[in-house]
C-alpha cells in the first residue's frame, strides 16, 4: 500500500534580491525591488500574485535567470507544471548552473511519473551542489519507483551523511529496510528519527506496526515474510523544490500533529471476579515495543504521569534480543480492551496494540 507522507519536502530557494544570480547583473532598484515584491507575496501563499510580480520583472530583465526560476516555482504551486518547465528552460538557458534549477525539473518530472528523466535531473544538481541532502532523498524516491533499491538506499546513506537529523531520509531508508525485512535495521533507525523529532509521529507509528509484526511472527514462520505483508515503501509528496539553501524561513514543512490532551478514561485493573474462569486469558494494551530500554522507560514514565497503570515486559525474540514491551491495563476480554485503545491513542498518537498478558 503506496503511502503519502505528510509534507512539503524541500525548501523553496527565493534568492535575496542583492543576491541573485544572473548573467547580466542589474543593481537597479525596480530590478531589485520587483524580485523582493514577487518573493513577497510567494512567501504570503499569494501564488498568482507572485506569477504576475515575476512576469513584469521578466518584461524589465528578460535575463534575469532567477526571475524565471522563482516564477516556474509559483507556477508548480498552482500546478501548472508545464508553464514552470517553460520557465525553468529559459532560466537554464541564461544560468545553467543556477542552484535549485535541476531539482525544480526533477520533481515536476516526478509528479509526471517519469522517472529517469526526474533522475537525470537530480544527477545535474547534484554536480553543481554535492552537499545538497534533499537532491539525494528525492533521488532515492525516483530509484524507488523503478526498483533500484539499492541506489536508493545508497542516496538516503548520503542524504543522512549530509545531513544527519534529515527526519524523512532516516525514516524512508527505515521504510526500505522494514520492507525488505530487515527488521533490526529498520528499528534502529525509526528510534534514531524519534530522537530527533518527537512530535511528529510517524517514525513512531511505524515503529509500533513493524513490532507489531515482529511479535505476530513470532513462531509463524519466516519474519521478513511477515514484515513483507505490511506496508510497501512510503512514497514521499514532493511539491517544492530541493534546494536547501535558501532562508530558512522559506523552508515549507507541513508537520503532523498529535493530540497530546489528556484521555477522558484511563485504562485500569479490571475486576477478575467478572465471572471469567481463573484460566481465562487476561489482555493488555501495547504502546510500544522497543529494542531501546531508555525509549521504553521514557514511555512508561508518561503514560503512568497520565494515570496509566503501566509496565515493562521484557521478552525474547527467535534472535534472543531483548524486546522492550510497554503495557498498561489487565482486561477479562478482547472488546474490554478494544473500549481502551481510543484513549491511549489520543495520548501516544499511536494506536495500542491487544495483547495477552505475559506474552507476544
Amino acid at each position: 500500500m503506496k503511502k503519502i507522507i505528510w509534507f512539503v519536502l524541500a525548501a523553496m530557494l527565493f534568492c535575496a534580491a542583492a543576491g541573485a544570480e544572473t548573467n547580466q547583473a542589474s543593481n537597479g532598484s525596480m530590478e531589485k525591488d520587483l524580485f523582493a515584491a514577487g518573493v513577497l507575496q510567494f512567501k504570503q501563499g499569494e501564488y498568482q500574485q507572485a506569477v504576475d510580480i515575476f512576469s513584469d520583472l521578466i518584461n524589465l530583465f528578460p535575463q534575469n535567470a532567477d526571475a524565471f526560476k522563482n516564477r516556474g516555482v509559483a507556477y508548480m504551486k498552482l500546478e501548472k507544471f508545464d508553464d514552470a518547465i517553460a520557465d525553468f528552460e529559459s532560466a537554464k538557458k541564461i544560468s545553467p548552473n543556477l542552484k535549485g534549477l535541476y531539482s525544480n525539473l526533477g520533481v515536476i518530472w516526478y509528479y509526471k511519473e517519469n522517472y529517469e528523466k526526474a533522475i537525470e535531473n537530480y544527477n545535474r544538481e547534484i554536480e553543481i551542489t554535492p552537499d545538497n541532502a534533499v537532491a539525494y532523498f528525492n533521488r532515492a524516491l525516483c530509484m524507488t519507483e523503478l526498483g533500484e533499491i539499492d541506489n536508493a538506499l545508497s542516496d538516503l546513506t548520503s542524504a543522512i551523511s549530509i545531513s544527519p537529523d534529515f527526519y524523512w531520509a532516516i525514516c524512508y531508508k527505515a521504510d526500505l529496510f522494514a520492507h525488505a525485512g530487515r527488521v533490526e535495521e529498520a528499528s534502529a533507525l525509526y528510534e534514531m528519527a524519534i530522537e530527533i523529532d518527537r512530535e511528529t509521529p510517524y517514525a513512531i507509528e511505524k515503529l509500533a506496526r513493524l513490532q507489531d509484526s515482529v511479535t505476530g511472527a513470532a513462531g509463524k514462520g519466516s519474519l521478513a515474510e511477515a514484515v513483507q505483508g505490511e506496508d510497501s515503501p512510503a512514497d514521499i509528496d514532493l511539491s517544492g523544490t530541493a534546494d536547501q539553501t535558501g532562508d530558512p524561513d522559506q523552508t515549507e514543512a507541513a508537520e503532523q500533529s498529535k493530540d497530546t490532551d489528556k484521555p477522558a478514561t484511563r485504562a485500569h485493573a479490571r475486576d477478575q471476579n467478572t465471572g471469567a474462569g481463573s484460566d481465562a486469558p487476561v489482555y493488555t494494551l501495547q504502546s510500544g515495543a522497543f529494542l531501546n530500554q531508555e525509549n521504553a522507560r521514557k514511555l512508561k514514565e508518561k503514560l503512568i504521569e497520565n494515570g496509566y497503570d503501566t509496565k515493562i515486559l521484557v521478552l525474547k525474540d527467535k534472535k534472543q534480543r531483548s524486546w522492550y514491551l510497554v503495557r498498561s491495563g489487565r482486561y477479562t476480554t478482547r472488546n474490554d480492551a478494544r473500549n481502551e485503545t481510543e484513549a491511549l491513542q489520543n495520548l501516544t498518537g499511536t494506536a495500542p496494540a491487544i495483547r495477552p498478558e505475559g506474552a507476544w
